[in-house]
């Protein structure tokens, strides 16, 4: 299933980080990266690479999108 899509997961619990990888992969589509903190996930974002990401709304305590 490595053709599928590029998926980046945005995701501070490791649990649910692992049950979206599973499922993801289930449906076709190829894991990117898990990206747990707000700051990760910015430096993914500019690196690109992956072709949509599945953004948690708060991580860490910390809102994921702009003010």
């Amino acid at each position: 299933m490595s053709e599928g899509k590029s998926i980046l997961v945005v995701e501070d619990e490791a649990m649910i980080g692992m049950m979206l990888e599973d499922y993801l992969e289930t449906l076709g589509y190829r894991l990117h990266a898990v990206a747990s903190s707000v700051q990760e996930a910015c430096d993914h974002a500019r690196q690109g690479g992956f072709d949509a990401a599945l953004v948690d709304c708060n991580l860490q305590g910390e809102k994921a999108w702009p003010f």
